[in-house]
């Protein structure tokens, strides 16, 4: 069984590799830089927006689509069954689940770092 990888949006451009293909199970289009599979997995595009995949995507398929790809990128919350039969078949599968990206600004608002400053000097730090 293969696990998934947490990543954000933002670093999925960064893990994607050449030889990759892009199958994207998200409501969401994906920036990428690879080959992706789009239009219900029909066929193989090029671009910089993975679409989502609409209509059923079977293992079969898949691998006859991408049959000269180093590894396929499957992105996507429930996808464990179709990742173990692409592994299972022979196909070098990345499975990767998104995570929201906690960014540096929504750590801490304005607020709260005048609230930890003001405590910061009753304590004679600052």
């Amino acid at each position: 069984m293969t696990s998934p990888c947490p990543l954000s949006v933002e670093a999925l451009p960064d893990s994607l590799e050449p030889g990759d293909v892009l199958l994207n199970l998200t409501d969401q289009e994906l920036a990428c830089s690879v080959p992706f599979v789009a239009d219900s997995g029909e066929q193989l595009q090029t671009g910089f927006l993975a679409p989502s995949v609409t209509g059923s995507v079977t293992a079969g398929k898949l691998i006859s689509l991408c049959e000269s790809a180093d590894r396929l990128v499957v992105v996507g919350e429930n996808a464990s069954g179709l990742v173990d039969q692409l592994s299972a078949a022979g196909q070098t599968v990345k499975w990767i689940q998104l995570t929201a990206d906690c960014g540096s600004d929504s750590f801490m608002d304005e607020e709260d770092s005048e609230a930890v400053a003001e405590r910061l000097r009753q304590l004679g730090y600052i």
